[in-house]
């Protein structure tokens, strides 16, 4: 797991946007895992495990807790593991676990935090 950190109009957001493929690099390569992967589609990096919480959090408000963690799974490949990660993480964050079947929009912005940091370990 990697955090990366910076002051304003440091670059952060347009780094992570590029690892991601959502920016194409003015030079250089993206790597991961050794393995250079310009030429992969944002879907492709995200299976491989790239995701990026969003300062402003982005949940789906409308929607439960629940619905923002399977939403984040979506483009896994082995969807029948997702229960058990589902678990093991929200062990990490247990207001997360309490939350479940409660609308994201009515959460605290701590509490979405959290969920949005959930969503992203979700993708496997």
């Amino acid at each position: 797991m990697v955090c990366l950190l910076g002051g304003n109009a440091s670059g952060k957001t347009k780094t992570l946007k590029t690892i991601l493929g959502i920016v194409e690099p003015s030079d250089g390569s993206v790597h991961l895992d050794g393995q250079a992967v310009n030429s992969w589609a944002t879907a492709k990096r995200v299976r491989a495990g790239v995701s990026m919480v969003p300062e402003n959090r982005r949940l789906f408000k409308r929607m439960t807790v629940r619905e923002n963690l399977e939403i984040g799974a979506y483009l896994r490949d082995d969807v029948e593991n997702f229960e058990s990660d589902m678990e093991h993480i929200v062990e990490l964050f247990p207001r997360v676990k309490e939350r479940l079947g409660q609308k994201a929009g009515t959460l605290c912005g701590g509490e979405q935090q959290m969920v949005a940091m959930r969503r992203a370990l979700s993708n496997g």
